[in-house]
C-alpha cells in the first residue's frame, strides 16, 4: 500500500487529481529505472545524466528545496528561488520548471563533467545519491 508522504504536492490538475505525493513517487520513478534497465541509483544516474545528458530537477524531501542541475551544459547546480506570487497551496508550483530563471543563480556547486558532480557533490554532507533516493526527481533535456 502507497504511503503520503507530503500532502498538496502536486496541483489537482496532474495525474488523476490526486494532490498527495507518495512514498514510491521518491527518487527515480519507474520510467527512468526501465530505460536504464536497472534499479541502482548510479547506473540509473549514468544512463540519464552521463550518457543522455538530462538535467535534473529535484525536490529535496529533507530541506524543502527545489535544485537543478546543469548538467547537459557542464555548468552547475542551484537552489530554484520561490516564484513570488505561489500561494502556498500546492508545494510542486512554489518555484517555476526552467533551465534559464529570470534571476541570476547563486550555484552552489560548479563542475565539468556528470562523473564530477556524481563523485563530489554534497548538500549538507549527503551524497547524490542520498539526495537522489530522498528527493522527487525530474529530468529535463
Amino acid at each position: 500500500m502507497k504511503k503520503v508522504v507530503l500532502e498538496n504536492f502536486w496541483p489537482p490538475q496532474f495525474g488523476d487529481g490526486d494532490t498527495n505525493l507518495y512514498d514510491d513517487e521518491i527518487g527515480w520513478r519507474i520510467e527512468e529505472r526501465t530505460s536504464a534497465g536497472s534499479d541502482d541509483t548510479k547506473e540509473v544516474f549514468d544512463f540519464h545524466c552521463k550518457l543522455c545528458s538530462y538535467n535534473l530537477e529535484l525536490y529535496y524531501l529533507e530541506d524543502g528545496n527545489f535544485y537543478y542541475f546543469d548538467i547537459n551544459n557542464f555548468g552547475g547546480v542551484f537552489q530554484v528561488q520561490p516564484e513570488q506570487d505561489w500561494d502556498g497551496k500546492y508545494i510542486f508550483q512554489k518555484v517555476k520548471s526552467t533551465d534559464s530563471p529570470d534571476y541570476d543563480p547563486d550555484y552552489i556547486f560548479v563542475f565539468d563533467t556528470a562523473q564530477e558532480l556524481w563523485d563530489k557533490f554534497r548538500l549538507n554532507g549527503k551524497t547524490l545519491k542520498y539526495i537522489i533516493e530522498h528527493s522527487v526527481v525530474n529530468i529535463t533535456t
